[in-house]
């Protein structure tokens, strides 16, 4: 890719946003991206991973057509990611109609603008395995015509899909949908169940007296690293073609497993630890969901290269560096 090529992200300061400009800048696109925050510092995530200034629109509302037109046609990006809105199943439940008008919203802006401002534009649309119901967890690129979300999260997200998929054999656009599965790094803002574990174990391991609570720990997933994940995105738009792809690992492991790895990396005893709290329950789950990757690794040549525990001493190892808590005996994690 040209270093003229250029790319905005929707999204920028979020933990996919941020690995995908460090992804992009090492490629020598030119990044551009939008925040709904009013600061003009650079993001938090971007100090984190040592990123350069780059140019960033905040306060940025992706749910006004008026903003997304004008920036679409103002910029004439190559590549546009479109990774903002809301992110999280469990406040989906608690603020449903956020989510089921912000995320198909955004996404009807982004493409409209494109046909009307900048047809050659390639659109990525960050999708969700929440679009699948259990029923086809085994589903590849070519099986998403089925979406059976359970939760307002996972509606919003297959409407956006359909939305995308429309205007693509519809209007001619080059826009692609990605079925990401969990993918977690320490870059994972507090309200996620993985960064809730990981953090209030690492509390633990270091004298506190607290106990982590979750709600079901029974339910499965497919959980892979957030920075090879990104690059799946890249690829995607680097195509000669536009199709759909699911991103995952191809492997499950259930909340308890999770749990249970970190207990052991950190030396502590899960049963000490661990209290079940049915009020944490969503209203409804899938019970068990994972990937196939195998379309992606035989058309991107794209595949996860992170192992569930070194995943989870990848987030180990961050949480106790980012309190401080290293000390002079810090943790070896095999």
């Amino acid at each position: 890719m040209s270093s003229l090529a250029s790319a905005l992200i929707l999204g920028i300061s979020g933990q996919d946003g941020s690995y995908l400009s460090q992804h992009l800048l090492s490629k020598g696109y030119s990044v551009t991206g939008t925040t709904r925050s009013t600061s003009h510092t650079q993001p938090h995530n971007h100090s984190l991973l040592g990123l350069p200034d780059l140019s960033i629109v905040p306060g940025f509302d992706p749910c006004s057509f008026t903003s997304v037109s004008e920036l679409i046609n103002t910029l004439q990006p190559d590549h546009i990611y479109v990774l903002s809105g809301p992110s999280s199943v469990g406040d989906s439940f608690v603020h449903p109609f956020h989510s089921l008008y912000c995320i198909p919203t955004t996404i009807l802006n982004i493409l409209e603008s494109v046909k009307r401002y900048h047809p050659r534009a390639r659109v990525y649309n960050a999708c969700s395995s929440d679009c699948f119901s259990e029923s086809i967890r085994f589903s590849g690129s070519r099986s998403t015509d089925e979406l059976r979300p359970v939760s307002p999260y996972g509606t919003a997200k297959s409407q956006a899909h359909q939305t995308l998929k429309l205007y693509r054999e519809n209007f001619g656009l080059f826009a692609c949908s990605a079925f990401l599965f969990n993918h977690e790094s320490p870059l994972r803002p507090p309200q996620f169940v993985s960064r809730k574990i990981i953090s209030t174990l690492c509390r633990i391991y270091y004298g506190s007296d607290e106990k982590l609570h979750l709600g079901r720990t029974d339910i499965s997933r497919d959980w892979g690293y957030a920075p090879e994940y990104v690059q799946s995105m890249n690829l995607m738009l680097e195509r000669d073609s536009p199709d759909d792809f699911v991103i995952a690992t191809g492997a499950r492991h259930t909340l308890l497993e999770f749990v249970e790895q970190s207990c052991s990396l950190l030396g502590l005893n899960q049963e000490d630890v661990l209290i079940t709290n049915n009020s944490l329950r969503r209203p409804t789950d899938i019970v068990s969901s994972f990937g196939d990757p195998s379309v992606a690794s035989e058309h991107l040549g794209w595949k996860s290269n992170t192992d569930f525990k070194s995943l989870i001493n990848l987030l180990i190892q961050a949480e106790l560096k980012s309190i401080s808590c290293l000390h002079d005996n810090p943790i070896i994690c095999g």
